[in-house]
């Protein structure tokens, strides 16, 4: 079994050449949590909101390679949207990436809401300016708004469907297509039992760990399967934003 970042889906669709690998070819065992991301600007770049954004002049954010999640996001925000974002790879992961923020190097990143520290949002370091989701971030301001709601473009809509599908998964758990059906089909049901137990869901509430929306093995193939299912012209477009 293994978890990756769900990032790798999109990266396998729109980078067939290099990465020849299906993520329909294994087999889904489920998802703790969705990925429920957000960009966010640090407070010291004095942008408070998403029309802020748009008419900063170099807007610096990082990356660990392209490909990633984050990498996404900040592709979207540049190429369909026309934001000034400078992309900086090469970041050991999203801990780093803080520091690069809290140092000045970084104006801002897109990620999971909740892996935000608490102390800069309870001390208004960082400010929310988009999200990527179009369901309800818990902490996050409802006048927050969806990426999909600021273009009216029914390809736009349907390519961001592409770019953004991947973080329903979370972070997601997968094993061998190898694995004989009946043992799946046991690991399958440990774990949706495991995403219902109240002694889980009550330490996981006591750490601070986010346990919200969990996906069952057969629906985690169903998304994947859509995101396969995408037409070769909207791939096209999807690989013209993240610059593929």
């Amino acid at each position: 079994m293994a978890a990756f970042n769900p990032g790798l889906i999109t990266e396998s669709l729109l980078n067939a050449d290099k990465i020849r690998f299906k993520f329909s070819d294994v087999a889904w065992v489920g998802s703790i949590t969705r990925d429920l991301r957000a960009c966010y600007a640090w407070a010291a770049s004095g942008i408070k909101t998403w029309d802020d954004l748009k008419t900063y002049k170099r807007f610096n954010m990082g990356a660990p390679a392209p490909g990633t999640s984050s990498f996404i996001n900040a592709s979207v925000l540049k190429n369909m949207f026309g934001i000034a974002v400078h992309q900086v790879t090469g970041y050991a992961g999203s801990a780093e990436q803080r520091l690069a923020i809290e140092r000045g190097e970084l104006d801002g990143d897109c990620g999971a809401w909740s892996s935000v520290p608490p102390e800069w949002i309870s001390n208004k370091k960082v400010n929310p300016v988009v999200k990527f989701t179009p369901l309800p971030i818990p902490g996050l301001a409802a006048d927050v708004p969806f990426v999909g709601d600021l273009t009216r473009s029914r390809e736009a809509k349907d390519v961001l469907d592409i770019l953004i599908a991947p973080d329903a998964l979370g972070r997601p758990f997968v094993a061998s297509r190898q694995v004989p059906a009946h043992r799946l089909a046991v690991i399958r049901a440990a774990f949706d039992h495991a995403m219902a137990d109240a002694q889980f869901l009550a330490d996981a509430q006591r750490l601070d760990l986010p346990v919200s929306g969990a996906t069952q093995g057969s629906e985690a193939e169903k998304i994947v399967a859509s995101i396969y299912a995408a037409s070769p012209a909207l791939i096209a477009r999807a690989q013209e934003i993240v610059g593929r």
